[in-house]
């Protein structure tokens, strides 16, 4: 399988449930909890010369140098992050780890009509934003109630936890727990680090679940490696 992306991790997934012996070549390195990069010194896998390749932030420079798109965010590279990578070139720094782009995204999903291996969740309402309760006061305004729905994320909330928009977000708020899968996670805190890494482990990434279980049917997941065409 090329790739541990939502493609190459349900995929294999199946196909190990089924008894086959597979194989899944990410280009990517591991990430978790405790390595996602967040300081210029702090390693970012930028590809210049290869999968495996890894750089920290003198590679933007290099990349430049060489015809990358890079330059238009050099020197303020953090900033464009935590805005949610509003400029398109900081997402060419970060795509490459295992599960595919599954960790750096918004996780806001449709449920599934079936089986919800991702454990969809819709967001407490004692954990809506100011902005989320604006709309729901419009729709009830203009007798759209009933067409009004909280988003669904691929994320696990703590239904206990009240959480006030007015203080700074608090990691100590995400409770630690085991998921239906078996997979050691928490719960969200609301850091609002969904696309550059949850510190909290609340997003339900493929590596809490598709991977896991494709891992757990004896595939192996092979990072810093690619297939190439003969």
């Amino acid at each position: 399988m090329i790739g541990s992306g939502f493609g190459g991790a349900i995929t294999s997934c199946r196909l190990a449930e089924k008894g086959k012996r597979v194989l899944v070549l990410e280009r990517g390195k591991k990430w978790d909890r405790t390595s996602y990069p967040r300081e210029p010194e702090d390693e970012w896998i930028l590809e210049p010369r290869g999968p495996g390749t890894i750089s920290r932030l003198d590679g933007l420079r290099s990349v430049q140098r060489h015809g990358g798109n890079c330059r238009r965010w050099r020197g303020r590279w953090l900033t464009d992050l935590r805005e949610r990578f509003r400029d398109s070139t900081a997402v060419r720094v970060c795509l490459r780890l295992a599960s595919g782009g599954d960790l750096l995204r918004t996780s806001a999903l449709l449920r599934p009509p079936s089986l919800d291996v991702l454990d969809i969740h819709e967001v407490p309402e004692n954990q809506w934003s100011p902005r989320v309760h604006l709309m729901k006061d419009a729709a009830d305004h203009l007798g759209r109630a009933s067409v009004f729905h909280p988003a669904e994320f691929a994320v696990s909330f703590d239904n206990n936890l009240v959480y006030d928009f007015n203080t700074e977000p608090d990691i100590r708020n995400s409770e630690r727990f085991i998921n239906k899968h078996g997979v050691e996670q928490g719960t969200c805190a609301h850091l609002g680090e969904c696309d550059i890494g949850c510190r909290a482990d609340a997003k339900n990434t493929l590596d809490k679940n598709y991977l896991h279980i494709a891992e757990k049917n004896h595939a192996e997941i092979r990072p810093f490696a690619s297939g190439h065409q003969n």
